[in-house]
């Protein structure tokens, strides 16, 4: 239970112990005695309408802080494993060139060395790395 809820109670708690004692220890007629709980009801009724609306306001600018903060740190995690992503994209091509690159010098030194751009493949979807 947050402070704020436990504040409204004991506010209301309050609120009902004072007015049942007033209202009960006054020395009044019958006709003033509802007259004056009608009165002391629409009173409380008014207060608690206050601090509800007073709370949901403060809960409602909570959620949208927190809201804020998921995003903000979301965006952040985005741009992170973006960048991340374009640099492991820079180091495979450049692996890409080199081997590119080594593969060109064996078959050049090498006349046996099986020409791999030469081979079609159906699907590539087949063929096994390593």
């Amino acid at each position: 239970m947050s402070d704020s809820s436990k504040l409204l109670g004991c506010l209301l708690l309050g609120a009902i112990i004072g007015a049942a004692a007033g209202i009960l220890l006054a020395p009044n007629s019958g006709k003033e005695t509802i007259k004056k709980i009608k009165e002391e009801s629409s009173d409380l009724q008014s207060k608690i309408d206050e601090q509800l609306q007073h709370l949901n306001k403060e809960s409602l600018d909570e959620l949208k802080s927190k809201i804020e903060d998921i995003k903000d740190k979301a965006s952040d995690k985005y741009t992170s494993i973006a960048e991340k992503a374009k640099k492991l994209e820079k180091e495979m091509e450049a692996k890409m060139a080199d081997l590119k690159q080594q593969y060109n010098n064996l078959k050049s030194n090498d006349p046996e060395v099986i020409d791999v751009e030469a081979i079609e493949v159906e699907d590539e979807s087949k063929v096994e790395t390593a």
